[in-house]
């Protein structure tokens, strides 16, 4: 309740239990939500985890997504609505998609060339480490990694 004196009080009186509606708005931030974006993972398709609250009630806020197709830190951009005002952001991550791919053919290298030395197809590229072939020794690789290192000296 409120009290209203009017300027001229020689003339007027003072009203008390004037009732007044107050609208109390809280800020969002961060700290009131949570995102569930566990096992997000690249396929090149929109990512649009769930936010929720235990604070904040639903229908109270909305969310919008930036960035949320590559893999990396993306966020999710959640604005209060109703008594809740503002907006804040919460981030989370798309990781790195292992991809498709065939193992190279065998290559051949000459003795005493090193396997930096040696073409791999398109995508492929030696790890590190300068290896010199050997006459008469053989490795398999698959997928760019050597699994056996039989056929190269380190140097």
């Amino acid at each position: 309740m409120a009290i209203y004196t009017p300027s001229d009080e020689t003339g007027y009186e003072t009203v008390r239990d004037v009732p007044v509606k107050v609208r109390v708005f809280r800020a969002v931030d961060a700290s009131m939500f949570s995102v569930d974006a566990a096992g997000l993972v690249y396929d090149g398709s929109v990512h649009e985890p769930a936010v929720s609250s235990a604070v904040v009630p639903e229908g109270s806020y909305s969310v919008e997504y930036r960035d949320n197709v590559n893999a990396g830190e993306v966020a999710a951009v959640v604005s209060g609505s109703g008594f809740y005002s503002g907006s804040c952001e919460l981030k989370f991550a798309i990781a790195k998609a292992t991809p498709d791919y065939e193992a190279p053919a065998p290559v051949e290298a000459a003795y005493g060339q090193t396997l930096s030395d040696v073409a791999l197809p398109k995508g492929f590229s030696w790890q590190a480490g300068n290896y010199i072939a050997l006459p008469g020794h053989w490795a398999t690789g698959s997928g760019g990694w050597w699994t056996r290192m039989t056929t190269a000296a380190i140097l």
